[in-house]
């Protein structure tokens, strides 16, 4: 069922229809809904999201999911998406996840600064390696 909606999107959207990546994907989506469908777990179509990155965007391209009634559902776009705690957007440049990081940097200084007046370097030091969280 997803595997010939991605088929036919693949399609128009390409126009050569055996093209050996095409091909890959398509497997690779059949093994995904046959995994899932093994499982019992489904996926959710309101959850689900188009986002795509590079340089050149093509944003016209619509995708399209079948749900349990076969009714088409157009997947929503989305510029920007959190994945593992990391925000990746269109152009991949990780502003939005380092504005995040230090935003949370900053409210855990703010605390430290808050609930702790006299404080000594070694204390601050201690509490703040504790507090905040190094990237790795």
């Amino acid at each position: 069922m997803l595997t010939s909606v991605f088929l036919r999107t693949m399609q128009n959207f390409s126009g050569s229809f055996y093209s050996p990546r095409i091909m890959i994907c398509c497997s690779m989506l059949y093994y995904m809904y046959s995994w899932s469908q093994e499982w019992l777990l489904n996926l959710n179509i309101n959850k689900c999201q188009v986002v795509s990155f590079g340089r050149h965007i093509d944003n016209t391209c619509v995708y399209n999911v079948l749900d349990h009634n076969n009714c088409t559902i157009p997947l929503a776009r989305v510029d920007k998406v959190k994945d593992l705690g990391v925000w990746f957007d269109e152009q991949l440049p990780f502003k939005e996840h380092m504005h995040d990081k230090i935003n949370k940097a900053c409210s855990m200084l703010g605390i430290i600064k808050r609930n702790f007046k006299y404080l000594t370097i070694r204390t601050f030091i201690l509490l703040y390696k504790n507090m905040v969280p190094s990237p790795k």
